[in-house]
């Protein structure tokens, strides 16, 4: 029984989430857990988040910052600068319809995970995605081309075998390999290396309490040219109660 109490840094791993993104949904209710002090406290056996989430490859796990919930706009995109960087926009989750949506750019940095990966020492957990495959001999065949991986790990009450280490697909935030249950069918399964990792940065492109008097336009970290030839004047955007 005792081996079924895990912590926030096991459950991520096996959930494929952030040890933020674990404690943030402890505490809103959304993962069964008990705080032991300053501790959460999950059971193995019953990692379920309660809530509906995203299960397209390209969907991208909601951040917190400073007690807010972003949630992505876009799907992460290589920077040019930067072949390790991959970066998506995001926009705040309001309470009231009252509220400003701030907009941010959230930026990841590969190069950790792409230096353990290649020495074979990286912990895949739980994969975003999986997809029933028709054909075992040409799933088996083709994935056993590949580091052999050999991991067993439990979703959804099935038993699955992980042919090999994962690979990378075209957008290189994206993997994939093969997979054997129990009963001998054969799966595929996807990750999203970012929804595994922190943001190396978050940075506010798009700051909606914060007008121009002059063009009305809200501050924005480039790209927003003020008809003044004076420039931009901001001040704070005062909505009437």
């Amino acid at each position: 029984m005792l081996d079924m109490i895990i912590g926030v840094e096991k459950a991520a791993e096996l959930l494929g989430l952030t040890p933020g993104t674990v404690k943030n949904y402890c505490s809103e209710g959304k993962l069964k857990a008990t705080k032991v002090g300053n501790t959460w406290i999950l059971d193995k056996s019953n990692l379920k988040v309660n809530e509906k989430r995203k299960r397209e490859l390209k969907g991208l796990n909601d951040l917190f910052l400073n007690g807010r919930r972003l949630t992505s706009m876009t799907s992460a995109s290589s920077d040019v600068d930067n072949k390790n960087r991959y970066s998506a926009h995001f926009r705040e989750v309001n309470p009231s319809p009252s509220d400003d949506v701030n907009h941010y750019k959230v930026t990841w940095d590969l190069t950790y995970f792409l230096t353990a990966e290649a020495q074979r020492e990286f912990e895949w957990g739980k994969p975003h995605f999986l997809s029933v495959d028709e054909d075992p001999e040409t799933t088996v065949n083709y994935f056993s081309k590949f580091v052999p991986y050999d991991l067993e790990i439990s979703m959804g009450g099935k038993d699955f075998k992980i042919i090999n280490r994962p690979v990378s697909l075209s957008s290189g935030v994206e993997y994939w390999a093969g997979a054997i249950d129990g009963d001998g069918n054969p799966y595929k399964l996807f990750w999203n290396v970012v929804n595994m990792i922190d943001p190396y940065r978050i940075e506010m492109i798009n700051d909606q309490r914060l007008y121009c008097h002059r063009c009305l336009k809200p501050w924005a970290s480039q790209g927003n040219k003020c008809v003044d030839e004076d420039g931009h004047e901001y001040k704070i955007n005062k909505t009437e109660d």
